[in-house]
């Protein structure tokens, strides 16, 4: 997975905005494949977070694995998927 530059601003402004530190990825099943869904988090100390363009990121091997090739941008306020096998964005 990689995230651009401009994805990360949205994230990092959320982050500030809600007072997190990172965000948690998973996926769900949605009405054509996978959807990938977000969620602002507190992550703790004991929790083994990857850095993925300076932002600290929890996901399952599952979602690991389904993003391998995913990227997370950016359209004007909108985070977005490149390379995702979703139909949804």
């Amino acid at each position: 997975m990689q995230i651009t530059d401009a994805a990360k601003k949205i994230i990092n402004d959320a982050l500030e905005k809600e007072q997190c530190n990172g965000i948690r990825l998973h996926t769900t099943s949605s009405c054509c494949g996978k959807s990938l869904n977000f969620e602002l988090v507190e992550i703790g100390i004991d929790e083994k977070a990857e850095s993925i363009n300076g932002l600290s990121v929890l996901m399952d091997d599952d979602t690991r694995k389904w993003t391998g090739t995913v990227t997370v941008d950016a359209d004007g306020e909108k985070l977005t998927l490149i390379n995702s096998e979703s139909c949804c964005s």
